[in-house]
């Protein structure tokens, strides 16, 4: 699993899935049905001028020519206001955090164009907020394809004003008082939290999606959620484009793997490392350890010294059920070269690792090898049958590692990430 980078089990494959059948989850990728394709959209991506603080705006727009203008302004939100341009959303991009006056930049503009999809397609200002109890019902059926099967009966159970008492946060985008999206993100340890793409309703299109993602990350944002992630089955297509424009980046393709335990060694593996368990007293040397192996690593690099080490364990810790002992301190010559993480999924009978590095003055030896038996092994004596896991498509020399003690790819999916600034 890449360095400091969770896994999270909402957001990836569902191992229960896999089965050995190899059926993986089936989705379209794509927004529901009778969402505008791209080929429905212009996408107008201009370099312009804006007006500087206090000129005046024109008061006019029109649809083929749309009216460029710095979205900040205020005249800018009332003509929109007082035209009810729904379907018209502009992203200001490459603005310093703390300018005072507007330069050049890029302005971002969609507009649907096809029948039943016009200026007023959709009376009433856009807005997003917490899900209204009469909505309740129609937001867990757009998101039945989303949420695991326990997770739909847990905010069944409860009203919409306590779903996140579970974590889960839920936000609808509404055109006056109807729901036209929906959006969901889960709340987790490590001041991380994982977004899935919106679900919309026709004939509502990508700039409602995207009005909607970014208003929840401004407020995951202000509940000091330093990184989103978001998982695709692809990299192109709708979803892919909208999570871009949204700011956030690919940070890489993840492969799940799988080890049966007729894989695992049947006595426990010879080698010259040893293996500490983890316990309080030695924490800190797990925080030495765990940041040096991130060094040269090849999983997702863009993380890498990006986050605080203490919410990195944070978030392996929540991952499944934290068992300390299987935890270890990977130890050659009275050293400390290395880590192995791992976890416990008793409802799937299966241990998952989520991490093993080696410093880079350990690797080149055989040793991530004998990390990996060593997982094998504590797979067996907790008695679960498979060991799962998930690895940065990029690093072919883990891939190559895994595949020499029988892992197999399952299921893959893209990873987005976008790190948040506190307000």
């Amino acid at each position: 699993m890449p360095p400091g980078k969770q896994p999270v089990k909402q957001g990836r494959p569902d191992p229960s899935d896999m089965q050995i059948s190899r059926r993986t989850r089936s989705k379209t990728g794509s927004y529901h049905h009778g969402t505008p394709s791209a080929s429905a959209l212009k996408l107008k991506i201009l370099n312009v001028a804006f007006p500087r603080v206090g000129q005046k705006a024109p008061r006019r727009m029109d649809i083929e020519n749309p009216y460029l203008a710095n979205p900040r302004d205020t005249q800018f939100r009332s003509i929109l206001a007082e035209r009810s341009c729904p379907c018209v959303t502009a992203v200001w991009a490459g603005m310093p955090q703390q300018a005072t006056s507007f330069g050049e930049s890029i302005l971002v503009v969609f507009i649907p164009m096809g029948e039943g999809r016009g200026m007023n397609a959709f009376p009433g200002p856009l807005w997003t907020g917490p899900i209204a109890p009469e909505d309740a019902g129609a937001v867990l059926r757009m998101l039945s394809e989303e949420i695991p099967p326990e997770v739909a009966r847990r905010l069944e159970a409860v009203e919409p004003g306590r779903w996140e008492e579970t974590h889960w946060m839920v936000r609808g985008a509404y055109r006056g008082r109807e729901l036209v999206g929906v959006e969901l993100a889960h709340l987790q340890a490590g001041r991380t939290a994982v977004l899935w793409p919106p679900r919309l309703t026709p004939p509502v299109g990508i700039e409602v999606g995207l009005f909607l993602v970014e208003a929840v990350c401004q407020e995951l944002g202000s509940r000091a959620v330093t990184l989103v992630y978001c998982f695709l089955e692809t990299d192109t297509g709708v979803e892919s484009r909208l999570m871009q424009l949204a700011g956030f980046t690919r940070l890489a393709q993840l492969l799940y793997l799988v080890c049966m335990e007729d894989q695992f060694p049947s006595q426990r593996p010879l080698s010259a490392l040893s293996f500490e368990p983890y316990t309080p007293e030695n924490h800190s040397r797990l925080v030495r350890t765990v940041e040096a192996t991130y060094g040269e690593s090849l999983d997702c690099p863009l993380l890498n010294q990006k986050r605080a080490m203490e919410d990195v364990l944070a978030g392996y810790q929540a991952t499944g059920v934290h068992r300390p002992h299987l935890w270890q301190l990977v130890r050659a010559d009275q050293h400390d070269v290395g880590c192995l993480l791992l976890t416990d999924h008793p409802e799937l009978e299966s241990l998952e690792l989520i991490y093993m590095g080696l410093i880079p003055s350990a690797r080149g030896r055989g040793w991530g090898m004998e990390l990996a038996r060593q997982a094998q092994w504590l797979t067996r004596l907790a008695g679960r049958n498979q060991l799962l896991l998930g690895v940065d498509a990029d690093n072919w020399p883990a891939i190559r590692t895994y595949a020499a003690v029988g892992f197999r790819q399952w299921a893959s999916r893209m990873v987005y990430g976008k790190f948040l600034e506190s307000p």
